[in-house]
């Protein structure tokens, strides 16, 4: 019996000692098995972040316009529709050769439809009240638009239209428009221009430490088209200036490139 005793604590120190053990087998695993995960995010990280370089490129140019337009609108105003629409033909005749004369084809320009409203005029009672209406007259309006790859023409013919008046033709204008008509030949050289600025300021970037090994990303921006010499604003979904006969053209290229 005082044998079986002995060996008891013998027992019982052995089995504190294995637990022991295994407990600092566990937390060893543990913390290998952090610094692993650790290490695993550490290398994700970088490999998102410091192995690559975001850079924007631009490209643009200011250039002239090649097309413009101008609208001018003709009104006759008479007692009858048919005194009306004879006034008009003559207006109308005196608009043409005023064109022709400032070297515009009849293919450059363009009348639209006649439109003709009746013009009224209130009936009123012995004591002020109205009782109906009676027809006085007709005005007629119709619009011409010039469309022309000549530029200075066009706007000659906008800043003389008070010969017209002179002529006893009531016209009325607004300023031309102008436009680009190469945009689709235009933006794909633009685009081309702005992807090779974006790559040369990423090597000015990362000058001396490291060097460009491929794309990772690339983005282009919208196109901003304004006055070169105004104050327009940029839009997000890009801006068309029609009123300068001078455009400046630009876009924006982001792009993002693998480096080592």
């Amino acid at each position: 019996m005082e044998h079986n005793n002995q060996k008891a604590p013998l027992f019982c120190r052995w089995l504190k000692h294995v637990s022991e053990g295994i407990w600092k087998a566990l937390i060893t695993g543990l913390a290998i098995l952090l610094s692993a995960v650790c290490l695993s995010h550490a290398v994700t990280h970088r490999n998102s972040s410091y192995n690559t370089v975001s850079v924007t490129g631009s490209g643009g140019r200011i250039l002239r316009a090649d097309k413009s337009k101008w609208c001018g609108t003709v009104s006759i105003a008479t007692p009858t529709r048919q005194e009306c629409y004879n006034r008009l033909e003559q207006s109308k005749e005196k608009v043409c050769n005023f064109l022709t004369q400032h070297g515009f084809t009849t293919d450059e320009f363009k009348f639209q439809a006649i439109e003709v409203n009746e013009q009224n005029e209130n009936i009123y009672s012995t004591d002020g009240k109205v009782t109906g209406s009676k027809r006085v007259g007709y005005l007629m309006t119709q619009d011409v638009v010039v469309e022309s790859s000549k530029i200075d023409s066009v706007i000659t013919v906008s800043r003389d239209i008070t010969q017209l008046i002179r002529d006893g033709v009531e016209i009325s204008s607004g300023d031309p428009s102008f436009y680009l008509t190469d945009l689709g030949n235009l933006k794909l050289t633009l685009i081309d221009e702005a992807t090779a600025n974006a790559k040369v300021r990423a090597e000015k970037l990362i000058h001396g430490f490291s060097r460009i090994k491929g794309i990772d990303n690339i983005d282009v921006g919208v196109f901003q088209i304004t006055d070169p010499y105004g104050e327009d604003d940029y839009y997000y979904g890009g801006t068309n200036n029609t009123t300068s006969e001078y455009k400046s053209v630009s876009v924006t290229v982001h792009a993002k490139y693998i480096i080592k």
